[in-house]
Formats: C-alpha cells, sequence, structure tokens
C-alpha cells in the first residue's frame, strides 16, 4: 500500500509534526530544494527552500516525490537538477522529467502537469492526451496491472473540479489508468468514483509555508516585486489517501491540518461521502471571496507597512 499527500513546500526549519503516514508514502514536491544562487525563471513567483530532511516532519523520508509541476523549474534547469540531486542524496524517488516511476514490479506511476511544466530543455512532462495513452498502454505491455496517474491541475483556492480535470480523469480511466491523484488547487477538491475507479481531484496542501519572498524576476535578474501569501484555514486542510495497489482500491482518507508550523491528524477515516461536489453558485461566491481575502490578508501589515499600495496596483494592473 502506498499513502498519497498534497503540495510540499517546507521554507523554513522550524517545523513539527503529530502525524506519521500509514503507509510508505509520496508527496508533490512543490519548490526547488536549493539555496536560490541558481538563475531564477522570468516573470513568475519563484520558491525554493533547501530544506530536504523530510523525515523531522514525516518521521521518514518518501518513498518519492512529484516533480511535475509548476513549480519545479523555477530557478531553470541549475534547479532542477540540484533538486534531483538533492533527492538521489536521500534515495528518494522523483516522479515526472519524462521518467516513469514503477512503485513495484506490477504497479507503475505516471505524472503529468498542465502548467508551466516545459522549457527547450527539459520536459516536466506537459500534459498530452495521446502521450498519456501511450504511457498507460505501454505500462501495461510491461506487466502493470495497476497504472496510477499524479495530475497537477485545477483552480487554485476553488473547491469543485472544473470541466476539463474531470474530462481527463475520466479519459485517463477509459484508456486504463486505475487511480488518479490531483494537486495544485491548493484546497481539498472532490474525490469522484468513475467506473469503479477513485478520481482524488485535489489533495490540498499537505504543509506549505506563508511566504514572502521576491518574484517576477526579469532577465536582468532583478526582482519586478514582493510576493506574499498567509494561507488561509481551507488551505491548511489536506488529504492522506492510502491506496492499496493490489485491490486497487482506496483503504482509508485521512484529513490532515496544518496548524501554524505543525502538522496534525484533524480526523482519521475521513467520510469520503463529504467530498462531493458543491453547489456551483456558492463554490464561485467562495472562491472570490477567498481570492480576494488572501491578497488583502497577504499584503496588510507587512514589512512595516499598513498596506501594500504596490501590490494593490499590481493586482489592478493583471
Amino acid at each position: 500500500m502506498i499513502t498519497f499527500l498534497g503540495d510540499v513546500a517546507i521554507l523554513n526549519r522550524n517545523v513539527f509534526s503529530e502525524y506519521t503516514p500509514r503507509t510508505p508514502y509520496i508527496f508533490n514536491l512543490e519548490y526547488v530544494v536549493s539555496n536560490g544562487t541558481e538563475k531564477p525563471a522570468l516573470n513568475k513567483i519563484n520558491i525554493c527552500s533547501d530544506f530536504k530532511d523530510f523525515e523531522r516532519l514525516f518521521k521518514s523520508n518518501p518513498q518519492a516525490v512529484n516533480i511535475a509541476n509548476n513549480h519545479t523549474l523555477d530557478y531553470g534547469i541549475q534547479g532542477f537538477e540540484t533538486t534531483l540531486q538533492a533527492m538521489q542524496q536521500k534515495n528518494i524517488a522523483t516522479i515526472g522529467g519524462d521518467s516513469v516511476y514503477w512503485l513495484n514490479p506490477k504497479t507503475c506511476i505516471l505524472s503529468y502537469t498542465m502548467f508551466n511544466g516545459k522549457t527547450d530543455d527539459i520536459s516536466l512532462v506537459d500534459f498530452e492526451s495521446e502521450k498519456a495513452k501511450n504511457q498507460i498502454a505501454e505500462a501495461r505491455n510491461r506487466g502493470a496491472d495497476c497504472v496510477i496517474v499524479l495530475m497537477h491541475w485545477g483552480i487554485e483556492n476553488y473547491e469543485n473540479s472544473v470541466k476539463s480535470q474531470r474530462e481527463i480523469g475520466h479519459m485517463l480511466i477509459d484508456n486504463g489508468a486505475d487511480f488518479i491523484v490531483g494537486c495544485h488547487s491548493h484546497c481539498i477538491q472532490p474525490i469522484e468514483m468513475y467506473n469503479e475507479k477513485y478520481i482524488c481531484y485535489g489533495l490540498g496542501n499537505c504543509f506549505f509555508n506563508n511566504f514572502n519572498l521576491d518574484s517576477h524576476y526579469n532577465s536582468e535578474g532583478k526582482a519586478a516585486e514582493r510576493y506574499r501569501l498567509r494561507w488561509g484555514k481551507w488551505n491548511r486542510k489536506s488529504l492522506a489517501v492510502t491506496f492499496d495497489e493490489t485491490v486497487k482500491r482506496v483503504k482509508s482518507v485521512d484529513l490532515l491540518y496544518q496548524k501554524k508550523n505543525t502538522l496534525t491528524l484533524k480526523k482519521a477515516n475521513y467520510d469520503v461521502k463529504k467530498l462531493r461536489e458543491k453547489n456551483k453558485f456558492l463554490a464561485k461566491i467562495r472562491f472570490f471571496f477567498r481570492k480576494y481575502w488572501l491578497f488583502f490578508k497577504s499584503n496588510s501589515f507587512v514589512d512595516g507597512k499598513i498596506f501594500d499600495f504596490n501590490a494593490l496596483g499590481r493586482e489592478l494592473r493583471k
């Protein structure tokens, strides 16, 4: 069995945990493991940290981490290679970057991102329907009895799945995938049973520190702005999903909560029936509230200012 956790970005060393994964585990590594000396990618939010002592938070190192996401290339190819080296030093496998991960001789894990996962030199892997179909078929031909697909998709802070997620999730299962695990939304999204197989649209932030960092670098390596984010309560909840690949079934779903710098188990054996699509109208209202509440919360009483009006100006110009 394997436990899947959500997005992880450990940006300081004062981390604690009251939670231990039920089994060996995998999470989405949402930052470059580096001290940030590499050349930053242009015009985006760049996240890095040299923290790699995951056993301090989870009591053991992960069996593998997913790197097919929109932050793995935040410091270019050099930052990507530094991340790979850091994982190799810890004997942690990586999933993505054109690699296919075999959990065991009968279980294959594939990974794709819908966002910013490609440069001229490397793909992490940008999602393409035909490529996914071919890789699933190839895994089956190589003897895979179970194929798991990790997807980096969806809309941040939106608690429902969107049409493109559902269409892709259904297509993957129709073409031979047995289990779909999604990340990127930074909040919990529904779990769907489709053709007797599970699609977890979004596991949420497993552990993701607030941050206040330079971002949107130009070609001269100068930051155009200061980006700040203080997460809401909905961003601090996540799911730990334990999957039995031998019977292709979800065995348990635990609800986790990040309380400041401590990861806690909020509810063991969480009721999956609660993880359904919400009323679309109400979900959209909550989405817009969350988006702008986070913005004003994140830019108030920071860096010696009551409010950063420069950040407001940038937001209005978008």
